[in-house]
């Protein structure tokens, strides 16, 4: 779902992430809130609108309202931002016209 949240898996299989094109998560060791823009599996070269699996298989590209990053998603480094800061950060967006 667009806007939503980045998930992680909970026990051994905590380096599972579940994300989508559109989610809105926070990255990187100063917490930049961004919204997914795109999704590229590392072996393929393919981009995908969701994935779920190991975060070291795919590259995000993120838009954080200043410029866009890429990512490579390590344990920890992405996580999801709570559904009312999403939507708030998305009309700031939308307002700022980006």
């Amino acid at each position: 779902m667009p806007g939503a949240m980045a998930k992680t898996g909970q026990g051994p299989r905590d380096n599972v992430l579940r994300i989508s094109v559109g989610d809105v998560v926070r990255w990187g060791s100063r917490s930049t809130i961004g919204v997914v823009q795109a999704i590229r599996v590392i072996s393929s070269g393919h981009r995908v609108p969701s994935f779920c699996g190991e975060r070291g298989e795919i590259v995000l590209t993120i838009s954080d309202g200043v410029g866009t990053a890429f990512v490579v998603p390590e344990e920890g480094a992405i996580s999801h931002v709570e559904r009312d800061e999403a939507a708030s950060f998305l009309t700031r967006m939308r307002r700022d016209g980006r």
